[in-house]
Formats: structure tokens, sequence, C-alpha cells
């Protein structure tokens, strides 16, 4: 490793006719490095590489997570990391601080640096990403700290209904209701999502729904146990996608 000042040893002894012996690469980088073969009876028969090769380690660091995210099930986030010599890269995940692994991608290109990752609707306060380089396995990467995962309690997954194939919102159940009524809406492709309550005045009440929803059939809970009897709108916006009906409290 430094220009044949000092030796290590691969092997002891190896039959001369071999001509060839695989070793295992030595994690420790080194522009300096030569073999040398020497006659076991004779030691002063030997000879070494004419010139010196190079050998790099290999790393891998996650910038994102960082740890202390709290990320809702269901949503993309963005898993980020920095690499050195790794060509291609396994990415996984735990929900148990790195107990045990679930994978996320077998194999992507290194260089990218970023996978968008729809996050598991598993909730959780010590998750990890975990990124491992495909042809050397003992060279990982994950984050200190951990993350979290919080369930998207309202969204329900894909039952029996066939997958979406245009925006849609239903009509509220039960109307009229008291004090609760359930609001189903259809998104069928992945956008930002907003459902919002108003009264007859076109005041805001409340906001239901904010945030990235990927494509799937959703419901959602109206609770109207601080409100008076009367008439309200519920307003979906989904991308160019609106549309609004009317609910009833009654008490």
């Amino acid at each position: 490793l430094d220009n044949g000042n000092n030796w290590n040893l691969l092997a002891d002894s190896i039959a001369a006719d071999l001509d060839s012996l695989s070793i295992m690469v030595p994690d420790t980088s080194s522009d300096s490095c030569k073999i040398k073969i020497t006659d076991i009876e004779e030691q002063e028969l030997s000879d070494e590489s004419n010139s010196v090769f190079s050998i790099y380690r290999s790393s891998i660091t996650v910038t994102n997570p960082k740890g202390g995210e709290n990320w809702v099930g269901g949503t993309t986030q963005e898993i980020k990391w920095t690499s050195e010599y790794a060509v291609n890269v396994k990415i996984e995940y735990s929900a148990d601080d790195g107990a045990n692994w679930k994978v996320i991608i077998n194999s992507i290109t290194s260089g990218i640096g970023k996978y968008l990752w729809i996050v598991p609707d598993t909730a959780s306060a010590v998750c990890k990403v975990r990124i491992t380089d495909v042809d050397n396995p003992q060279v990982t990467g994950e984050n200190d700290n951990p993350f979290s995962i919080e369930p998207a309690t309202d969204v329900e997954t894909e039952n029996d209904m066939s997958v979406p194939k245009k925006f849609m919102l239903y009509q509220s159940y039960p109307n009229p209701f008291n004090p609760t009524a359930t609001i189903s809406y259809s998104v069928p492709k992945t956008c930002f999502v907003t459902i919002k309550v108003f009264d007859v005045l076109g005041n805001e009440i409340t906001t239901l729904v904010n945030g990235e929803k990927l494509r799937g059939n959703y419901k959602v809970t109206f609770n109207g146990s601080n409100l008076t009897s009367g008439v309200y709108f519920y307003q979906i916006q989904a991308g160019e996608f609106s549309q609004t009906k009317k609910s009833i409290l009654s008490r």
C-alpha cells in the first residue's frame, strides 16, 4: 500500500503452478499499491508489480432524512445521499431503529443521489434509511438519528372499488348528520388536494384535507360538534378540479 516500503501477507503458501490467486481487496484507499510474489524456499527469488495501482474505498452518506423528520404515510418524500466509488446502491428502511430492514429498491445508480419514496403507512418514531453499495455490501450509510412516520388518518387504503379514472367528490354520509359525516373523494393521479368547509355566508369553517395525495379513493370525517345546526358547504380543490357539495347538520 506504500509503493513497496512495507508488505502485508495475502497468502503464506500456494502452489506456484496455479498461476493465479483470488484475494479480498483490503478496505484501505491507496494510490501506491503493489503485489510481490516470493519463492518460499528461495526468499531472494521474487518479483513485484512494475507499476503501482490504486485501491479506492467506497463510501456512502445519507443526507436526507437527517433525523427528526415527521413524514406522513402515503406521501412522497425524497431520500438523498452522497457517495464515492459506489456504482449502484440498494435502499432499505427500518421501522424499529435498525433491528429489521425492508427493501425500498434493490438497485439504483448511485450517482443519481436521490430517490422519491412513497412512505409506507406504518406508524413508528424510530425509523431509519440505509443505503448499501451493491458491489461491496460492507459499505453502508444510514441516518444517524431516527425519524418518524405518522399514519395518514384520513386515508383509506384502496378497497374493492376500482382505481379511479377521474376526480370525484361524493355526497357526505349521512346527510343530514349529527355530529359527524363522512366525505369520500377520488383522485386519479398524484396531486395536491384541499377540502374546506364553509357556512352559508361563505366563511371558512375548517380545512379537512391539505396535502399531496396519491392516486386512490379516500375518506375524511367532518366533525360538527362545535357547530350550530344548518347548511354547510364542502369544497374540493385538486389541481384544476374543483367541486362543491352541501351537507346539513341537524341536531
